[in-house]
Order: structure tokens, then C-alpha cells, then sequence
């Protein structure tokens, strides 16, 4: 038996919402239904621990039953609608062109998704033994497919009918987000350790639902194409025998971004909207030339959004590669004041540019430098400013002090430790240095924002469900 304790409180769930859903009308049902697939994906993970160990498969197999079983259940029973309105339909001509296309979107990931491992090195994982393997692969299909029928084919469909397509794209997203919460290990992994959860499980996730959700739209409302890329990601995610070595979570999450970005510009280029939709969805007449020229327009806006998007997360990525000293060389570093030492100088949090030294000879008594001294910092140089010079023979020897201190630094400086002067210094930006969750958060909220702008803003179900009921059928232009 498998943790019946789990699957009675699961059972609550599903009654409680389902009274809920009752009571405040279909409208709700896809905001109910997105909610129970969350609550099962989190009981389900606070319910691993108690799951027996014969289980075996189960464990694999109920996280994708759970929402495909919760889908079923809005769409079949609770509505009785038909199985195309649920995305469970493939446009005639469309199943060839959709298979390259979701092909071309996991090589795509894939490129990315490696190429921490070309900075830092790639690691040998372990392979699964044959029956894990076959669990695995045969359990990725079903996982995605409960997924996707639920967020996109259910909750994206509904909420589409009734909401600018915008708010029902990140609406959507934000539920399938949330069902990748797992709170065993937010509770075990404190703050620092909780940002990194969040911002490699809770946000990739969310903007990859986004990319999901316009395919889902864009392919005619079918869910053979979000199906497909999310199978493909999950075999990649669990079955690749190699991955990033030791790169800091902080570098995993912008190249995760970056692989969603081109992935977003690939399917925005590669997949155009049928010219039946494009009229419904511009509130166009039938004009041919004129509907024409708007949806290249719009096109070519979409195309240059998604553009601006990725170009977005690739200028803060150049941004951060200094800051981070991951560009090997380079003749201006930047470094965070740690510290209150230089006080009113510089205070805690205060960036600084330093510029390299040609010669000793070139530095003069009262200018700031950075040096490296272990003793004093490990974590990175000080700056402190020069004091004293003098000669042991041909050597200089530099006396520092920090403007706060009262005494020099315990140690003379040789011309060797020196990094360079400081040039420039700006407040308060050194926090993005000192805080790694606050650069990758502000970094994830400039990317989410351009992904908002570049996404389609849509309109209301009622201005276009008179042109053509979703899944009963593509009319002629």
C-alpha cells in the first residue's frame, strides 16, 4: 500500500475544492483545478519520505497521474467537454512541422544548457540501472503529458476564454511554477539556501511555462508540441550522462534563462499563426491586404520583443561575467567594499573599478589600492589607501591603511600583491557582489518583464469565440 495517510489527504483536497468549485461557478474551475494539481504535486513531495521503498515506479508514475487525473476530471466531468477543447487534437498538417519544430526547441536547450560546462568543466553522472532507466524514460511522457493537459490544455484554455490572453499566459505559468515547490527542501535549506531553490526550480520553470503556453496557442491550441518539448526536457534533465561541474548556481540560472530566451525566439520564428487566428486575434475585418500587412507587423514586433528579451539577459550576463571575475584577464576589475574600514570614503556596499599598475614607480602616497592579502581578506583583495612608500633596494614596499583604522595594516604591501587603483567607485552597487541572490533576482526581474512585453496581449473570449469555438475545427480565411 502506498502511503495511505497521503492519498486520504489528497482525497480532502480534491473534495474541498471541489465544493469550492461548485459554489463559485465554472469560471473558477481552471483557477481550482490549476490549485489541486499544486497541492497534489506538493503532498506528493512531502509524502516521498513515507512512500515505501517496494513502491518503485509509483514514485515516477503519480506525479504525472495526479494532474492528468485532475484535468480529466474538469474537462470530462465536471464540464463534459469534448477531448480537442482540452488540447488533445493535432491540426491536420500540422504533426510533421510541430515534431521538427519541438526538435530543433531541445537542441536548443540542450546547447545552452552545457555550456556552464565548457567554462568550468563537465561532470560524469551516474547511469541508472537498466530498470530505473526504463522507469525514467517511460515515465517522462506520462509526467509531461499530465502537465501539460492540466496547465496549458485545461488551465491556459479556460482561462484564455474569459482573460486577455497575457494575464491567462502567466496566470497559467504561475501554477505550473508553483507545483515545482518543494517544501522538504525549503525547510531544510534556510534563506541562502531557499533563493537558490527558488531561482533554479521555481523560475526557470515558470518561463519555460510561458514558452510551453505559446506553443500551445500558436500550434492551434494542441498540445502535441508543449508535449513534446517537455518530454524531451525531461529525458535531457534525467537521463544525460554529463553535466556542469562546479559552476555557482548563480551561472546555472542565467544560462537556464539564456536557453529559454533563444528557445522563445526560436519557436516566435519558427511557428507563424494561422491567418484565421491572426484576424480573430487583431479584431480584424476581412480585408485581406490590410490583415496582411498588421499580422507582418505584428510579427516582426513579436519576433523583435523576443529579441530584446534574450538580448536583455545576454548584455546582463556580460555584465555579470566581470563582476564575477569569470572573463579570465581583464584591465579593469570590479570588486564589493565588504567592510566599514575606508569609512566615509567608501562605505559597505560601495563598487569600485580597478585599473592595473604599469610600474611601482607610478603609484604616489595617498592613493587608494587593491591588494591582495589573505591574511586580511580571503575572499577577495583590500583596498586601503597608501600611507608610505619606501625601498628595500630595488623593492617598494607600501604602508596602507584603511581611512576608518587607527593603525596601518599589519603588514608592508610588495609591489606583487598589488591588483591596481581604484578609478571609480559607485555606492551601493557592490551589494549585487555581496548578495548573489539579489543579482540573480534583479537579473530574473528585468528578463520576466521583457518576457511580459513580448508576449502577445491578446483579447477577450468573447470578441473572438463567435469566429471559431477552440478545437471544433480551422475555418477558410
Amino acid at each position: 500500500m502506498i502511503a495511505p495517510v497521503w492519498l486520504w489527504a489528497v482525497a480532502g483536497e480534491a473534495v474541498l475544492l471541489g465544493i469550492a468549485a461548485a459554489l463559485l461557478g465554472r469560471p473558477s474551475y481552471p483557477w481550482v483545478a490549476g490549485l489541486l494539481g499544486v497541492l497534489g504535486a506538493i503532498g506528493f513531495d512531502l509524502a516521498v519520505p513515507s512512500i515505501p521503498a517496494a513502491a518503485g515506479p509509483f514514485t515516477y508514475l503519480l506525479p504525472g497521474l495526479i494532474p492528468l487525473a485532475v484535468a480529466l476530471l474538469f474537462l470530462r466531468g465536471a464540464e463534459g467537454a469534448t477531448w480537442a477543447s482540452g488540447g488533445f487534437r493535432i491540426p491536420p498538417g500540422t504533426a510533421l512541422p510541430t515534431i521538427g519544430l519541438a526538435a530543433a526547441l531541445a537542441a536548443v536547450f540542450l546547447l545552452f544548457s552545457l555550456e556552464p560546462g565548457v567554462l568550468y568543466g563537465f561532470l560524469a553522472l551516474p547511469a541508472p540501472d537498466i530498470g530505473s532507466f526504463a522507469v525514467l524514460f517511460l515515465g517522462a511522457p506520462l509526467l509531461a503529458l499530465g502537465q501539460e493537459a492540466l496547465y496549458r490544455g485545461y488551465a491556459l484554455g479556460r482561462l484564455a476564454d474569459t482573460q486577455p490572453f497575457r494575464i491567462a499566459l502567466f496566470a497559467s505559468s504561475a501554477l505550473f511554477a508553483l507545483s515545482f515547490l518543494a517544501p522538504r527542501e525549503l525547510l531544510a535549506a534556510g534563506a541562502a539556501g531557499a533563493a537558490q531553490i527558488l531561482f533554479l526550480q521555481v523560475v526557470p520553470e515558470f518561463v519555460l511555462g510561458i514558452l510551453l503556453g505559446l506553443f500551445f496557442y500558436k500550434g492551434g491550441w494542441s498540445l502535441l508540441g508543449p508535449w513534446l518539448v517537455r518530454t524531451a526536457l525531461l529525458w535531457i534533465g534525467t537521463l544525460l550522462p554529463v553535466g556542469p561541474g562546479n559552476a555557482p548556481w548563480e551561472i546555472l540560472f542565467v544560462f537556464s534563462l539564456i536557453a529559454l530566451s533563444a528557445m522563445i525566439v526560436v519557436l516566435q520564428v519558427g511557428l507563424v499563426e494561422p491567418r484565421f487566428r491572426q484576424r480573430r486575434y487583431l479584431e480584424l475585418a476581412a480585408q485581406p491586404l490590410r490583415r496582411t500587412l498588421l499580422a507582418r507587423a505584428r510579427s516582426r514586433r513579436q519576433t523583435r520583443n523576443a529579441l530584446l528579451a534574450l538580448g536583455a539577459v545576454v548584455l546582463l550576463v556580460a555584465a555579470a561575467a566581470p563582476i564575477g571575475n569569470l572573463a579570465g584577464p581583464s584591465p579593469i576589475r570590479l570588486y564589493a567594499i565588504a567592510s566599514g574600514s575606508m569609512e566615509p570614503t567608501f562605505y559597505r556596499g560601495t563598487l569600485v573599478a580597478v585599473v592595473p599598475v604599469a610600474a611601482p614607480s607610478d603609484l604616489r602616497t595617498g592613493e587608494i589600492i587593491a591588494y591582495t592579502a589573505p591574511y586580511l581578506s580571503p575572499n577577495g583583495p583590500v583596498v586601503h589607501r597608501i600611507v608610505d612608500i619606501s625601498r628595500n633596494g630595488s623593492e617598494y614596499v607600501f604602508t596602507t591603511r584603511g581611512d576608518a583604522n587607527p593603525s596601518p595594516d599589519p603588514r608592508p604591501v610588495l609591489f606583487s600583491q598589488v591588483v591596481g587603483r581604484v578609478a571609480v567607485a559607485l555606492p551601493l552597487l557592490g551589494y549585487l557582489l555581496l548578495s548573489p541572490p539579489l543579482l540573480v533576482g534583479l537579473l530574473a526581474l528585468a528578463f520576466l518583464v521583457a518576457l511580459y512585453r513580448s508576449s502577445p496581449p491578446g483579447i477577450v473570449a468573447r470578441l473572438r469565440r463567435p469566429v471559431l469555438p477552440r478545437g471544433e475545427g480551422d475555418p477558410t480565411p
